[in-house]
């Protein structure tokens, strides 16, 4: 995961994923048939990955800090770039497949994000004023961009 991760799908050779995972050709395609089968897994495995430590963040006792926390969690881990992002811009406009496993991965930061911010408004923790504003654009840049994944 961490080759695709920090250099992308087409400069990652079958050749560098056998030296980095240590199994064999031969395994490797018959675990995964395709190199880009494996990109697949290990996207899918990232995604469940973050979510696990957005999740995490949840364990706050108000909305506004688990949506602090839940950007606290996505800086700390993009430190090398979010893997998700740069498969939107490498692979997705080109691969139905993979652009429809980065735009489910959108739509459920988005969904978490939307469902903190009409938690804490329901509590009073969160603005509605100004918030829904946000709350419309950012739903508008999520959608636009998973939009043209389609």
């Amino acid at each position: 995961m961490r080759q695709f991760h920090r250099h992308g799908y087409h400069a990652t050779s079958v050749q560098t994923l056998v030296d980095c995972t240590g199994i064999g050709r031969g395994s490797l395609y018959n675990s995964f048939h395709s190199k880009r089968r494996l990109f697949i897994c290990a996207l899918r495995r990232y995604i469940s990955t973050r979510q696990q430590l957005l999740d995490a963040a949840l364990d706050q006792p108000s909305a506004r800090g688990a949506i602090l926390g839940v950007f606290e969690r996505l800086i700390e881990q993009s430190r090398d770039g979010c893997f998700v992002v740069n498969t939107s811009v490498e692979l997705a406009p080109h691969d139905r497949e993979i652009a429809q496993v980065v735009a489910e991965a959108f739509h459920e930061t988005e969904q978490l994000f939307l469902r903190l911010i009409d938690q804490g408004q329901a509590t009073g923790d969160v603005a509605p004023g100004g918030v829904l504003f946000e709350r419309g654009r950012w739903r508008a840049a999520i959608r636009q961009r998973t939009a043209s994944f389609s």
